[in-house]
């Protein structure tokens, strides 16, 4: 077993990346708040549902700066699609 507790940023974010947890590492949050959630972290049992593939991350294609996904920041339209590190997909 991994001790996360001991990992810095970047190893945890290979760790939840190379493990398929599904849980998104937001790198803006201390190293302390993402060790705690990741523990208490519990991975969702996959259904049979039909798949519609939504963004993690909406970029502000001006400005640069990108968000997780939330309803109602895709409601505003003039966001696109990116990744964890800001790269459009």
């Amino acid at each position: 077993m991994t001790d996360i507790m001991s990992m810095n940023k970047e190893e945890l974010r290979a760790h939840v990346r190379d493990s398929g947890l599904g849980y998104v590492v937001d790198m803006r949050k201390s190293i302390e708040t993402l060790r705690e959630e990741l523990s208490r972290f519990k991975p969702k049992v996959k259904t049979e549902k039909a798949r519609v593939d939504v963004p993690l991350f909406l970029k502000n294609p001006k400005t640069g700066f990108f968000w997780p996904y939330t309803d109602l920041l895709a409601a505003r339209g003039d966001l696109i699609a990116c990744d964890e590190n800001g790269d459009e997909n």
